[in-house]
């Protein structure tokens, strides 16, 4: 179905069409006048725009009332009347092109040349008479209605500006982003999320999903943290003229930040990506913390967020632990460090099979290079499910046909006693922690570990803990 504003480009179209199909109407006044004349007249036409100008401020204040429209007109009588207007416009031009044709014609006798223009511009004029009168008519067979705007209920999903006109109520279109209130008509006062649904459909189970409005007390969406944040379900309704400037969108899906323990107050934007710095307004300022899957996905599809903060910038200071209900979706968690300024985040895997062979652990750095005398410990993808805790001390090297003293063999038999290096074989998180809240993450072949951030033997930390994760 086409819009209402289509009829306005159809229209365009064709009044187009008009002055470029070999019409050539000039709309200056060099149609009755030549250019000789219009350089003598020049200053006239000067004197006439500077009194205009003058005179603006007399202009402006005039009111003029417009023919055919009613005492008090609406929205939809202007749309009427200027849809009108410009065919009328339209027209008159056309005939006006025709009648100069006709003259030109007339006083262009015994000149083939001039003659000949005349004619091109009468047919022109003819063809765009036509053409202009056809979209009329083509308009009226594909919907009549397109000729008598109308503010009209609109039906679907949607998010409106709702408001009263004439005992009515009328909708827009509601703007992602106000950055003024003050600039939207006074007619509208509600955000509207108008939505047909089967009250018992689940959320994201159907065509809909909840409505999020950020409401700020600043223009520009200023203070972003002690703005308001509510929720709205299909056909629910909310003010906003109490707030200076607001955003609206749909649910989405990934990590959220919050300044409070129960997730009550301003959410961050979605955090879908690691970050090596978070958003200003939350650093070290960050308390909870909120996973929002991907809604209507189940089974294998299902995407599901998890997180680990840092309290310094590059994924680097002490770490919130992992844990296995961390990986709860929608509920809020409190963070366990205090001063979040970094972020790593992952989306878990549920069919924990498709992630890869799993992770070896090994007693030299580039322990698994062919014929490197090195201890090592495989984690089967059984070992790990979708995410699981190792404990380093436990981590027992296999030495199985390779030949190295004994005494070397007794001095690493863990990976607590010789962490060098690690081969993450498929998609994988390997979280090391230590001894004094400090982790360090990779995704990646770790070749030497001495060398790493966390276990720089400068720093003296030693393993407590070992996270692997299964990614998807």
């Amino acid at each position: 179905m086409l819009r209402k504003k289509d009829k306005i480009t159809i229209l365009t179209v064709w009044i187009i069409a008009v002055f470029r199909q070999k019409i050539k109407i000039n709309f200056s006044f060099s149609f009755v006048f030549n250019y000789r004349n219009m350089q003598k007249k020049y200053p006239y036409f000067l004197i006439v725009f500077l009194w205009f100008i003058l005179n603006a401020n007399q202009c402006l204040a005039l009111e003029v009332s417009l023919p055919g429209l009613p005492g008090k007109p609406s929205l939809t009588d202007y749309r009427n009347y200027l849809f009108g207007f410009l065919i009328g416009l339209g027209g008159a031009l056309a005939v006006l092109s025709l009648i100069i044709g006709a003259i030109r014609y007339l006083t262009s006798a015994g000149n083939p040349e001039a003659m000949g223009d005349a004619k091109s511009r009468i047919f022109g004029s003819i063809f765009g008479l036509v053409l202009l009168l056809s979209s009329w008519v083509i308009i009226q067979t594909i919907n009549p209605r397109l000729i008598s705007v109308t503010i009209t209920d609109l039906k679907g999903q949607g998010v409106f500006l709702a408001g009263q006109s004439e005992g009515k109520e009328i909708l827009t279109s509601c703007p992602v982003q106000v950055n003024d209130t003050a600039d939207i008509s006074e007619e509208f006062n509600e955000i509207f999320y108008k939505c047909e649904v089967d009250p018992e459909t689940p959320i994201g189970g159907g065509t809909w999903r909840p409505l999020w409005v950020r409401k700020f007390n600043e223009k520009n969406f200023g203070n972003w943290i002690d703005g308001t944040f509510e929720v709205l379900g299909c056909n629910d309704r909310k003010e906003f003229r109490d707030a200076a400037s607001f955003i609206v969108n749909f649910e989405e899906s990934g990590t959220f930040l919050y300044t409070d323990t129960g997730c009550n107050k301003m959410p961050s934007l979605p955090i879908t990506l690691s970050q090596k710095q978070i958003d200003e307004a939350y650093i070290k300022k960050a308390k909870a913390f909120k996973f929002i899957p991907v809604r209507g996905l189940v089974g294998d599809d299902k995407t599901s967020y998890s997180a680990i903060f840092h309290s310094d910038m590059d994924f680097r200071g002490k770490c919130s632990p992992l844990s296995k209900e961390i990986k709860q979706q929608e509920i809020c968690h409190r963070i366990d460090i205090k001063d979040v300024s970094s972020i790593t985040v992952f989306i878990l895997n549920f069919v924990w099979e498709t992630s890869g062979d799993g992770v070896t652990f090994y007693s030299q750095p580039f322990g698994w290079q062919v014929g490197k005398k090195a201890g090592y410990k495989n984690i089967k993808p059984t070992d790990i499910l979708t995410m699981n805790e190792f404990d380093p001390k436990k981590l027992v090297f296999s030495y199985e046909d390779i030949s190295l003293p004994a005494e070397e063999k007794a001095l690493c038999k863990t990976f607590f006693d010789c962490p060098y290096s690690i081969r993450i074989k498929g998609k994988y998180l390997v979280v090391l922690y230590t001894d004094d809240g400090s982790c360090e993450t990779f995704f990646q072949d770790v070749p030497n570990l001495s060398i790493s951030w966390v276990l720089n033997p400068e720093q003296n930390r030693k393993l407590s803990k070992i996270w692997i994760t299964a990614l998807k």
